[in-house]
């Protein structure tokens, strides 16, 4: 019998009734609680040669945060700048998974362009409105974000006098009735934030996770 064979065995004499039955007691306190379970085979020979146990391994979740109902609820006190993008983010969702859906769907500046996609439809508008500016993935590294930390030199260039400036820009896909997130927003299991991590090259050079919203799960 193969080794993932003899694992889906084993798996199979867990009672999931009894798992849900203990994460619902231990979800009685108000928190959500998921469980995984990993089992693996291994043989002598799987351990010289299946260095990563994947062949053996059978893994399962039970009460799955992604596959959770989700509620976005912005933090108190919220900063002005994040109105634009609460305002596409709050409320419920199926799953935590689709939550994350969304907010790829909207990411128009800080992804690697994508055919047919928001930043792919973003780009296009963008190369239209500034003809004689050079456009490289992902737009965020080449538009003017006035906090993001960078200098304002690029190349010789005064990045915040020829470059275009984010908020112009942001306003003109408005203005196109392009969903867009102005923030490199991301989702976790308790909460959305803004990730300002910057790159020398090697390195983080500009790091900042601003918390803009708490996500509360459906419990069990």
């Amino acid at each position: 019998m193969e080794r993932i064979d003899i694992s889906s065995k084993i798996m199979e004499l867990i009672k999931e009734e009894d798992v849900f039955l203990l994460i619902k007691k231990l979800e009685a306190k108000g928190n959500p609680i998921q469980v995984k379970i990993k089992i693996e085979v291994d043989t002598p020979d799987s351990l010289r040669y299946d260095k990563t146990h994947q062949e053996g391994m059978i893994l399962k979740y039970f009460g799955n945060f992604s596959e959770r109902p989700v509620t976005v609820t912005r933090v108190q006190n919220l900063e002005p700048k994040y109105e634009h993008d609460i305002l596409l983010l709050e409320g419920e969702y199926p799953t935590l998974t689709e939550l994350k859906n969304k907010i790829d769907d909207y990411n128009a500046f800080y992804t690697y362009i994508k055919k047919g996609h928001v930043s792919e439809k973003a780009c296009n508008i963008i190369k239209e409105k500034f003809k004689g500016h050079n456009l490289i993935q992902p737009l965020s590294s080449c538009l003017y974000i006035q906090d993001n930390g960078h200098e304002v030199y690029s190349g010789g260039r005064r990045i915040d006098i020829e470059w275009p400036k984010f908020d112009e820009v942001s306003k003109l896909l408005d203005s196109k009735g392009l969903l867009h997130l102005q923030h490199n927003i991301i989702a976790i299991p308790d909460r959305l934030y803004d990730d300002r991590t910057d790159f020398d090259g090697i390195h983080p050079a500009f790091v900042d996770e601003t918390k803009i919203a708490d996500i509360s799960f459906k419990l069990l």
